[in-house]
């Protein structure tokens, strides 16, 4: 089994079929690194693809699916060759300074040697969760998860809704590696006291006092990775550039 390369999965669609040049950029670093390989999935249309590093694989997604049908096809090609660990990220992440976000990509794959699930965020907005825009996982030493997984990638390999995205994958994801597979995991962005009041305030000025009672009552409601952009950046060198806006419909259900 391979343990050493790292396969990133980067899940991409663009509306205007065109790879942006934070992505092109970040791709030309991270092709200079022998212990990654990249693979970029896709919905849609790219024009672009002929600017990408020769040692990225771009994989077209039939499925036509979120960033979730991304994930599925990169993992399952990646697993013909019989790799191990993985870190998944999509395109709401615009990558401001590549070299700070390729450390950060090395960090994740690092921390993978000490636990097989690292998480860039976890969240508590609707219900506690690891956020999916950037995660990793290694199955090296968990092979019957590693083929649970791989036969519920299978056997879902269909088109997914965005209500299903979020409901069945992203909110449930700190049930299925904590309770159901019993993995140990670890987080990267965890802010401190000051720096969560600094995003609670800027939570009460974006959304307002009055409509949102639950998050003046539950500090830990509140998803921090979406009120801390700047500190995000700073330190990790990018920044997140789509919300989901379901999770906030669901939020007033």
């Amino acid at each position: 089994m391979e343990t050493r390369l790292t396969t990133v999965v980067f899940a991409m669609y663009e509306r205007n079929a065109t790879l942006r040049e934070d992505v092109i950029a970040f791709l030309n670093r991270i092709s200079q690194a022998s212990d990654f390989e990249v693979f970029l999935v896709y919905n849609g249309e790219l024009s672009n693809l002929d600017r990408l590093p020769s040692s990225v694989r771009s994989i077209p997604n039939p499925t036509q699916g979120y960033d979730l049908n991304c994930y599925i096809r990169g993992f399952l090609e990646a697993r013909l060759t019989g790799r191990a660990r993985f870190v998944f990220l999509n395109n709401s992440v615009f990558i401001s300074n590549p070299e700070v976000f390729m450390r950060t990509i090395l960090s994740m794959s690092r921390k993978l040697e000490d636990n097989p699930f690292v998480a860039f965020s976890l969240s508590h907005e609707i219900r506690k969760h690891f956020q999916s825009f950037l995660f990793g996982i290694d199955f090296t030493g968990h092979e019957q998860v590693m083929e649970t997984v791989t036969d519920t990638c299978v056997r879902y390999d269909r088109a997914f809704t965005r209500e299903e995205v979020i409901g069945l994958f992203e909110l449930k994801s700190y049930d299925y590696v904590v309770k159901d597979f019993k993995l140990g995991f670890s987080v990267m962005f965890q802010p401190h006291l000051l720096t969560k009041l600094k995003g609670y305030l800027a939570f009460l000025l974006r959304l307002g006092f009055l409509d949102n009672m639950r998050g003046l009552i539950h500090l830990d409601r509140v998803n921090f990775s979406l009120f801390l952009k700047n500190d995000i950046e700073k330190q990790f060198g990018f920044r997140k550039i789509k919300s989901t806006t379901v999770l906030n419909k669901l939020n007033e259900s």
